[in-house]
């Protein structure tokens, strides 16, 4: 990261802005990895898995969901 300039240069915020986005995002990843291990969830799965009826969401192959499944949460 240092390695894009100083800290006034665009590249070297846009760095430092998704590395802090990605430390914050650690404590949720760990805590689905651990559902995923102990509960037989998946980390990501089909927009289909949750959108079952959703015709839409039969034809996006490129679009996912990240956590626990909506039928999960409390």
């Amino acid at each position: 990261m240092w390695t894009l300039g100083d800290d006034t240069t665009a590249p070297y915020r846009a760095e430092l802005k998704y590395d802090k986005l990605r430390y914050s995002l650690f404590p949720y990843i760990y805590s689905i990895a651990g559902a995923v291990t102990q509960c037989d969830q998946t980390m990501m799965r089909p927009l289909v898995m949750d959108f079952a009826g959703d015709p839409k969401a039969r034809s996006l192959a490129d679009e996912y969901m990240f956590g626990p499944p909506c039928w999960s949460r409390p």
